[in-house]
């Protein structure tokens, strides 16, 4: 019987676990040896060996031991459930390590250019990430976006154009709130010049943010429409201001198509 079991060193170098690991999993009870003999040493079985590789993956996709205990003992466990709340935590660490690597390489760029960081951009661009992994910010995009979508948002391709582009969209912007606080029409000239703009500039991000999904694009307009916006997700967005300027670019707009 003992040929066909391992001993602990034997069985740490086949797991890659460390003998102090093994030793504080079996008492924790999370992965218990086969057989003890009457001086205690430990001696594991192939069954032992399928537990491991268990423990082996929940670990790497970011369970914890406490988790990793439960599952195991338990026959009745949601596991499915349980890594599909996992696969979003990932995702949104995927997420989060695009965006703290544009933060790193605008800076690399712009110091190469300018000989120095510009700090005040970078507080806005890290002020926009936290909004985006905030509570509310996570709620929000669960509620309208489905997984894959969510994914696409964090992607670093998309994150890089959103912020290439942010700065533009945020003088429009304010460029639409002072002609709205001057009660100026959205119709006229002086109005309709900066809607082209907007539409314009709405068809070039489309393009290149949204190339294959322009569904999702416009979905985002009706959602910034709507206000339901979280509060600095995007440079520059007051919800009155987007009614007003959408009054203009639909207007630009029908007179194009005739």
């Amino acid at each position: 019987m003992m040929s066909d079991l391992w001993s602990t060193a034997e069985f740490g170098k086949l797991t890659g676990f460390s003998i102090r690991a093994l030793h504080y999993y079996d008492e924790e009870g999370i992965l218990t040896p086969h057989h003890k003999n009457e001086n205690g040493f430990r001696y594991y079985s192939q069954e032992d060996f399928l537990i491991a590789q268990k423990i082996i993956t929940l670990k790497y996709v970011g369970f914890n031991l406490k988790q990793i205990k439960k599952i195991l003992a338990s026959l009745n466990f949601d596991l499915l459930g349980s890594l599909s709340l996992q696969a979003n935590a990932l995702r949104e660490s995927i997420a989060q390590m695009n965006k703290g690597l544009i933060v790193v390489e605008e800076s690399i760029k712009h110091y190469t250019i300018n000989g120095e960081i510009d700090w005040q951009r970078l507080s806005r661009v890290l002020k926009t990430f936290k909004i985006s992994h905030s509570d509310f910010g996570k709620e929000w995009a669960e509620r309208n976006f489905s997984i894959e979508e969510r994914k696409f948002f964090g992607g670093k391709g998309f994150q890089k154009i959103k912020i290439n582009y942010e700065q533009l969209w945020a003088d429009i912007f304010s460029e639409a709130k002072r002609f709205m606080l001057e009660g100026k029409d959205p119709l006229s000239d002086e109005v309709q010049v900066l809607a082209q703009r907007g539409i314009d500039l709405w068809a070039e991000l489309s393009k290149k943010q949204y190339p294959n999904n322009p569904e999702l694009a416009n979905r985002m307009w009706e959602l910034m429409k709507s206000g339901d916006i979280p509060t600095d997700l995007i440079a520059g967005y007051d919800h009155q201001v987007i009614l007003y300027f959408n009054e203009a670019m639909e207007y630009r707009e029908s007179l194009i198509i005739k």
